[in-house]
């Protein structure tokens, strides 16, 4: 049994490498036959860094030994061994999709390549499903992702490459090579990333208006801060903490006139159309 004041090496999920860890607390148990020798040492250890807590197992047996006869011990750790894939963050992510990206990322980490395949290919399936896109297939439905916004034509490709080489797994039986699996996982890590986490971890951040509708809501608040008869100009009312990218700026500009000249804005009417610059009066 180690001392508890002893310090071990053991992989730190938080520091991502070997560190000095303390041991908090430690057993043994050993073999009771006398023919064949074996042994295995529970730890529960303090990252000497990060002060993360880890446990450990360290076996050894007669079966493993090296060149010099010593015996070779196996080490396991949790939560996660050293190469293993930590899932990305699902506090934010859809219960279901969780439910089914952590399934595929176990078996990922336990060299179960079909099945981690499939789970990928799943993980997909649920994203279109909980972002209603609707198509007679996956492929449709990868398609239509992309056309209703929600990611990139790059995006697409790359959710593509991730639906055949599940399709491969489950209708083939072909398993991926390790590779092509690993960029399979950074992949759907970086569409979780993009669609749920980064909005939920970046919702204090100055972002630009989304879309026309979101602008109107805070013209109608920047308008209450005019009096009845005040010309104002665009410029004017686009003035607020969320910023316009110069795109933006120029069609917003356009769809906001056409809505004023169409009275929908209750608060403000056209009072002169020239020399490229539209005023407006407060009603």
């Amino acid at each position: 049994m180690k001392n508890q004041k002893e310090i071990v090496d053991c992989y730190c999920s938080r520091c991502k490498q070997k560190t000095h860890h303390k041991v908090l607390y430690s057993k043994q148990t050993v073999s009771d036959d006398r023919e064949f020798y074996w042994a295995t040492t529970y730890y529960f250890l303090e990252c000497c860094g990060c002060e993360n807590i880890s446990f450990m197992r360290e076996c050894v047996d007669e079966s493993r030994v090296d060149d010099e006869g010593q015996m070779v011990p196996f080490v396991d750790t949790y939560p996660y061994q050293e190469g293993e894939q930590e899932p990305v963050e699902t506090l934010y992510v859809p219960y279901e999709i969780g439910n089914v990206y952590r399934e595929a990322v176990i078996a990922y980490n336990k060299n179960c390549p079909l099945l981690a395949a499939a789970g990928f290919r799943a993980t997909i399936e649920a994203i279109c499903l909980d972002k209603n896109i609707t198509g007679k297939n996956l492929e449709a439905m990868v398609n239509n992702l992309q056309k209703s916004g929600h990611i990139t034509k790059q995006d697409r490709d790359r959710l593509h490459s991730v639906r055949f080489l599940g399709n491969d797994s489950i209708h083939e039986m072909k398993a991926p090579d390790d590779e092509n699996l690993r960029l399979v996982l950074e992949i759907i890590n970086n569409t979780l990333n993009s669609l749920y986490v980064l909005d939920v971890k970046t919702l204090f951040l100055e972002k630009p208006i989304k879309d026309f509708n979101e602008f109107l809501i805070m013209v109608t608040q920047r308008i209450k801060g005019f009096k009845q008869g005040d010309i104002v100009t665009f410029e004017q009312l686009a003035t607020f903490g969320r910023r316009l990218l110069k795109d933006d700026k120029k069609n917003f500009e356009q769809q906001f006139e056409a809505f004023v000249q169409a009275g929908k804005c209750l608060k403000l009417a056209i009072h002169l159309i020239g020399n490229g610059k539209t005023q407006y009066v407060v009603i």
